[in-house]
């Protein structure tokens, strides 16, 4: 209650100025403001976000100095909302909120996992590289991971013998495979080159690390099944789930980065927040070459990126437009330039999705083909 007395004394000090209104600029570095963000919207005092970019541009026209403190920026922050160079800061709504939530988090646990695979298969390579010939995709593979975390050496392998290695196997998988791995894994431990030393160690931090493994697999399924559910919530992802090769952690990864598209009034507003809007740096009789400006957010440029990727080996639209860009006999593009062009019609085609709330159609995204 003393919290919010000394708010309410605070906001109430923001309107002895005489205006009949006041706007509370952010400079968003880190996410350090959005509690006091948060409140202010919830007081309905108006808030605002600068481009931390700005501010580092601008500082120096202040004093024709490369000084920085905060009470500096605290100044320019304030002069550049007074001249308007701000955006409006918008809050997401639930379902969106949660996919950003949850697709960074998925982000974070694949990271994890992949350190894990590295760190699993340096350890196989030294004491047992003969692994990997019996299971070829061993982190994939349910019979694989059981042994990884029961009996990973070639040692404990021949302790168990044909028998308790297809016993361990069955465990984790249900299917026939059990008697043919465990012959396989057999043979390749008593062949097997792997070094001797400090074995005990060596197949207790291999256990441990393949444990950890399949625990963020499962937290990793976990994650994709709340974003399942919070796209949902949304509704026209099913609409462009029925495009090929765009799948739920593509898609719960986009829109939590955008938010609502069927909101923004074009697709060129998509670009700019993707940063993937074209730019040039030309003077006099130097023109230079065109390239996305980069000013967006990376996580949603690289969704797009990712998701036209797969699209393409899925559309022939998408397909025989990326090779028209490519091979055209007037400037053709590369690889990347490719891309991007690609990337920009896809954000027309879902921007006309969601606002439309009509499904994909390959004879109105490509009427000429």
């Amino acid at each position: 209650m003393a919290s919010q007395a000394v708010f309410a004394a605070k906001k109430n000090s923001l309107f002895k100025t005489g205006f009949d209104s006041v706007i509370v600029a952010f400079e968003p570095t880190g996410h350090y403001f959005k509690p006091l963000a948060w409140k202010l919207h919830n007081e309905n005092i108006r808030t605002a976000l600068v481009n931390p970019y700005h501010t580092k541009r601008a500082k120096e026209l202040l004093d024709n100095s490369q000084t920085k403190s905060d009470i500096k920026d605290a100044l320019i922050i304030a002069r550049l909302a007074k001249e308007g160079s701000f955006s409006e800061m918008h809050w997401p709504d639930e379902a969106y909120a949660s996919l950003r939530a949850l697709s960074r988090a998925r982000e974070a646990l694949a990271k994890d996992a992949c350190a894990l695979e590295c760190r699993i298969t340096a350890r196989l390579d030294e004491y047992f590289p003969e692994f990997e010939k019996v299971f070829p995709h061993p982190y994939k593979s349910k019979a694989a991971m059981q042994i990884l975390c029961e009996c990973p050496l070639p040692s404990q392998i021949l302790s168990l013998g044909e028998a308790g290695i297809e016993s361990e196997i069955r465990k984790a998988a249900k299917s026939g495979i059990g008697q043919k791995r465990a012959k396989e894994l057999v043979s390749a431990a008593q062949a097997s080159v792997g070094v001797k030393y400090a074995q005990a160690d060596a197949a207790l931090e291999i256990a441990q690390m393949a444990k950890r493994l399949a625990s963020i697999f499962a937290d990793i399924g976990e994650a994709e099944e709340k974003m399942s559910q919070a796209l949902d919530k949304c509704e026209y992802s099913s609409l462009i789930l029925e495009m090929k090769g765009i799948n739920t952690v593509m898609l719960a990864t986009l829109l939590g980065e955008a938010g609502d598209i069927s909101g923004f009034e074009s697709p060129r507003q998509l670009e700019r927040l993707a940063g993937i809007n074209l730019v040039e740096n030309s003077s006099g009789q130097h023109k230079s070459k065109t390239r996305i400006s980069k000013r967006g957010r990376p996580r949603l440029r690289k969704a797009i990126y990712q998701a036209v990727l797969s699209i393409k080996r899925w559309n022939p639209g998408f397909e025989s437009l990326y090779w028209h860009y490519r091979q055209r006999a007037d400037n053709p593009l590369e690889h990347k330039q490719a891309a991007v062009a690609l990337m920009r019609k896809l954000l027309s085609i879902l921007h006309a999705i969601a606002s439309k709330k009509q499904p994909y159609s390959h004879e109105a995204a490509f009427p000429a083909a």
